[in-house]
């Protein structure tokens, strides 16, 4: 991936993120509720989400330039690569329920762009 994909796809993960807040994902996720119970005493799971996705915007942000500084980008796009793979789930619990689920229509995007992308460069 170029760097004006890369940055497309951040573009998307961040629209991704506000849709699963304004879409109470906490509540919903499955995944999301079994990692947050050693910190259930929280009175909302929202904080735990919000310093979650905090760490993992400001890990990414720092491996992005490390990767371009050390000419890595090959590397750190593995690494896009398995959080886009990761959100398939939104599709999957949507087909489970038949209905919307919480991060779906971003998560769609995301799928759909990275396949655009790999489509395009063969």
């Amino acid at each position: 991936m170029k760097n004006k994909e890369l940055f497309w796809m951040g573009v998307l993960f961040a629209l991704h993120v506000i849709e699963e807040y304004f879409t109470e994902f906490v509540k919903v996720d499955r995944i999301f509720i079994w990692a947050s119970r050693p910190f259930i005493q929280w009175e909302t799971p929202i904080i735990l989400f919000t310093i979650f996705q905090s760490i993992l915007w400001i890990s990414l942000i720092f491996l992005f330039l490390y990767a371009k500084k050390h000419n890595k980008i090959q590397k750190y796009t593995w690494i896009v690569n398995i959080i886009i793979l990761f959100e398939l789930h939104h599709v999957i619990e949507a087909i489970i329920i038949q209905q919307y689920y919480s991060g779906l229509i971003t998560a769609v995007m995301l799928i759909l762009g990275r396949l655009l992308i790999a489509i395009k460069k063969t």
